[in-house]
């Protein structure tokens, strides 16, 4: 498959928060090659609130809660 035929993809991060926000340039990256993409991203629970209202990606999906944080 080409990668010109690609219209989805899944960026996972379960790293933490720090990691995340330096990962926040990828979805904005694939959105600036194909615009009408759908771009997802996956994270633990306490980083979703740091890509909820980003416009590049499509949608969050939070698992859990990462193992190194205590709550």
């Amino acid at each position: 498959m080409k990668p010109e035929t690609f219209s989805k993809f899944l960026v996972i991060n379960t790293a933490g928060l720090g990691d995340v926000v330096l990962s926040t340039p990828v979805p904005r990256a694939i959105r600036k090659w194909k615009p009408d993409a759908k771009v997802d991203f996956l994270c633990w629970e306490a980083a979703r609130p740091l890509l909820d209202l980003n416009p590049s990606i499509s949608g969050v999906t939070a698992a859990g809660c990462h193992p190194g944080y205590l709550l």
